[in-house]
């Protein structure tokens, strides 16, 4: 996933919905335990919730976190249905997930380079950042332009 961060939502007669929202935003907690500590003190201040009327869901990131993310930090990530068959950290063979990583140059993300390909290099420029894809960008040797764009909802962030 992404960036490990929580939302809580609270059973109303309609459903399950955002049970803090600030500007039809929902209110992120950065750990499970500050969301089970809200509601905690929610439940021991009313006379009428109870803890199965909430729920904690992991909180994906929007669009313009993952945009803003990528644009400003050199991170991890992986994009949903790239692979590749190679070794996991327990030494067994099978098809993973690739890893990517952003590399900045002068504060300004530049590229996306491959991680961990046994010492092989391979990048792609990115050429610009769009409001729901990124375009990337390289050239085979023999000049050729090959273009690829990414859905930031593909993205998944690594967190270290």
């Amino acid at each position: 996933m992404t960036v490990s961060k929580f939302k809580v939502e609270m059973k109303f007669s309609r459903g399950w919905d955002d049970a803090f929202t600030s500007k039809n935003n929902p209110t992120i907690f950065e750990s499970k335990q500050e969301a089970e500590d809200i509601i905690n003190h929610i439940i021991g201040s009313s006379s009428y919730l109870l803890r199965k009327d909430f729920r904690i869901k992991t909180h994906e990131g929007t669009n313009k976190e993952i945009k803003n993310i990528l644009e400003t930090q050199e991170v991890k990530f992986t994009i949903k249905g790239i692979t590749q068959y190679t070794k996991d950290d327990k030494g067994n063979w099978g098809y993973f997930p690739k890893v990517f990583k952003t590399e900045q140059i002068e504060g300004k993300t530049e590229a996306i380079f491959l991680v961990g390909n046994m010492g092989m290099t391979h990048s792609m420029n990115i050429e610009k950042f769009y409001p729901t894809t990124f375009t990337l960008y390289t050239f085979d040797i023999l000049g050729n332009q090959t273009k690829g764009r990414v859905r930031y909802q593909d993205v998944t962030i690594i967190q270290e």
